[in-house]
């Protein structure tokens, strides 16, 4: 390895559907030939960081993306953990990521944070099993039921952190491209149910929980009108769009920032 590359990490931060933006980011760098040697992944960002990590490429990820249909994500449960078991998603994800997939068989090197609930503190899996990871990362709290890993119950890691650019610059990172996109709190004309309740109480904690000051340019594809909870293919290409056209507006700094 060339001693004088500089090490390129890429943050894709948590936001649920939001999320879809992030395959348009990856499209727009792959473009510019801008590979990153460390992917850092929260929730939705956890699982697109894994993906591509895992091998996957820009088009099949789109794929991906547009077969996702809320209902068949989300599924009913009546346990208190949460409204929702997981097994939807995690149905998605493991038809992609190999159940016994470790860490060290991705091609490229990632990692994802989430938090701890008996210690109540951010852990950051860079070994082990790489799906049981990704679940936890994902596990929103009330929503999801937590993931169990060692005994210990794990909660999504943007409850803390959720666009982790600290960690990518903590793993020795020299450059740091972050993507938010929960970026802005956008006040509801109207909450009529549950679901708007916890979508916007998401949404003000994600937003306050983005570590500022760590990364050398976070991109904020524009998601404004889009909510959390809304799984479906006209809003996931106008997401992938979004996050394509915020990285082009973005890739001559990122040029300059690489040279």
């Amino acid at each position: 390895m060339d001693n004088n590359k500089k090490m390129i990490g890429l943050v894709l931060g948590g936001g649920a559907a939001l999320g879809m933006a992030h395959v348009g980011v990856l499209k727009a760098l792959e473009e510019y030939n801008i590979k990153p040697d460390l992917i850092v992944g929260t929730s939705i960002g956890a699982i697109a960081g894994a993906l591509h990590c895992a091998g996957y490429n820009v088009k099949e990820l789109e794929e991906i993306a547009m077969e996702l249909r809320t209902h068949k994500l989300f599924d009913l449960n009546l346990k208190p953990t949460g409204l929702v078991k997981g097994s939807g998603v995690f149905k998605i994800v493991k038809k992609y990521i190999n159940p016994e997939m470790e860490f060290n068989d991705l091609k490229t090197k990632f990692v994802c944070n989430a938090v701890n609930l008996n210690t109540g503190k951010e852990e950051v899996f860079s070994t082990g099993n790489v799906l049981q990871a990704v679940r936890a990362s994902y596990s929103v709290p009330g929503v999801f039921a937590p993931a169990t890993i060692n005994d210990c119950k794990y909660v999504d890691g943007g409850l803390l952190n959720n666009v982790p650019s600290n960690i990518a610059r903590n793993l020795g990172a020299n450059i740091v491209i972050a993507v938010d996109v929960v970026n802005a709190y956008e006040p509801p004309k109207k909450i009529s149910n549950v679901v708007d309740i916890i979508h916007y109480s998401l949404k003000v904690n994600l937003v306050n929980s983005v570590k500022v000051g760590c990364a050398d340019i976070t991109i904020k594809p524009n998601t404004a009108e889009h909510k959390m909870h809304v799984f479906k293919p006209t809003a996931t290409k106008h997401l992938i769009e979004q996050g394509y056209n915020a990285t082009i507006e973005a890739i001559d700094e990122i040029k300059k920032i690489i040279s």
